[in-house]
């Protein structure tokens, strides 16, 4: 699992790093925190969002294999 994690990790950083990706700081809707979170399209995630999709979808994939 902690190879998945680093492997996950690794994808994202890759991604954020597209010229699609857009990071924008944001007010956080229950506090006063600011955060950053990537835009690809519309649609909004923060980089632990990212991370858990890449974890889920390698776990997925040895699933299959």
């Amino acid at each position: 699992m902690v190879e998945n994690k680093s492997l996950a990790i690794e994808l994202a950083k890759a991604l954020i790093q597209n010229n699609n990706v857009k990071p924008i700081f944001n007010k956080r809707y229950d506090s006063d925190a600011t955060i950053i979170v990537y835009t690809i399209g519309d649609i909004e995630f923060t980089f632990h969002d990212i991370v858990l999709h890449f974890a889920e979808s390698l776990k997925k994939s040895k699933e299959y294999h």
